[in-house]
């Protein structure tokens, strides 16, 4: 997570992991596990509004420079 908020016109570069890991503590009990994101679903919606990226089997790519 990022702490603050930023602008969009301010990013370089991100990345949207297909898989990622995930882990907190609740009451004292340790939780953790992976998560799945639809990065074909997110292709489709950037080539609609004309973002470039490249997509690939474990991320999706977007470079604004």
């Amino acid at each position: 997570m990022w702490p603050q908020s930023f602008y969009y016109q301010d990013l370089a570069h991100i990345i949207f992991p297909a898989r990622f890991y995930w882990e907190h503590v609740v009451a004292g009990v340790f939780q953790s596990g992976y998560k799945m994101q639809d990065i074909a679903r997110l292709s489709a919606e950037l080539h609609k509004a004309a973002i470039p990226h490249r997509l690939t089997g474990m991320v999706l790519e977007v470079k604004f420079y």
